[in-house]
């Protein structure tokens, strides 16, 4: 059977390589993937192309590889919290994996027959670790300037019970929002050293509370069934003009509104 592989492949005759050069192995680079992701696959590519002296090669995998790193990205961005993570890393692990025995296999096996040393897995778990922590930093870091910068824009913030937070904006007022806090510590919505998040908006004269909550559970009858319980409630305890309640995902974006009407 006859694979197509997208990563360059260097066939045989190649350049001398000098046998204290170490070369990783296919296994190494699927490890790296593992435990690091696409970047840390394409690192250790790019290693061996770079040691090969396969300059063109080098720079087309990583082309390629910040490519399928962005691909992933995307894709994580999009798909439900409940998708195991097994959905991304199996295929990048088994891709880089038979991509490297494709494209430099050859090469590695030669490199080896002839005395040449083999790169210790020890360096690609290393690699591996490294780009993982480089990339929780880098997101950590996005993830704060984009508080930062739009943080605001769910309104101003009230934080109730250590960690949970009530943003109003609009017509909304910071009494009314203390007192939306109250009733949701009451009723058990906003426990101790909790996260939980809501957004209260007054317009026209009338209100709208938006629970921000995970992507799918907006598909769930029997909580679509709770919030609106819970915003019948609010309207008897708190905002007697309370219209809708509305069920946000991560990203502010509305999932689902519900009507009290």
């Amino acid at each position: 059977m006859t694979t197509t592989n997208a990563f360059p492949s260097t066939e045989p005759p190649q350049p001398a390589v000098p046998a204290a050069i170490r070369l990783h192995t296919p296994t190494a680079a699927g490890l790296a993937t593992f435990l690091g992701g696409s970047l840390a696959g394409t690192w250790i590519l790019a290693v061996n192309y770079h040691r090969l002296g396969a300059t063109r090669e080098r720079t087309m995998v990583i082309a390629i590889g910040l490519f399928v790193t962005v691909a992933v990205f995307g894709l994580a961005m999009v798909v439900p919290d409940t998708v195991p993570g097994a959905v991304f890393y199996l295929p990048l692990f088994l891709g880089y994996y038979y991509a490297a025995k494709s494209a430099q296999g050859e090469a590695v096996e030669q490199h080896r027959a002839g005395g040449g040393q083999i790169a210790s897995l020890w360096a690609a778990a290393g690699a591996g670790v490294v780009f993982l922590i480089v990339q929780v930093i880098v997101v950590v870091l996005l993830v704060v300037m984009a508080l930062a910068l739009f943080g605001d824009g769910l309104g101003t913030p009230v934080t109730f019970n250590g960690g949970n937070t009530i943003y109003y904006a609009d017509d909304a007022t910071d009494s009314e929002t203390r007192h939306l806090g109250q009733v949701l510590t009451d009723a058990g919505y906003f426990p101790p050293d909790g996260a939980a998040t809501v957004v209260l908006r007054r317009t026209d004269g009338q209100a709208t509370v938006a629970f921000i909550i995970q992507s799918g559970v907006s598909d769930d009858p029997a909580a679509v069934d709770l919030f609106r319980e819970m915003g019948q409630h609010i309207r008897r305890e708190a905002i007697a003009d309370l219209t809708a309640v509305e069920l946000w995902d991560e990203w502010s974006t509305v999932q689902k509104t519900i009507s009290l009407d």
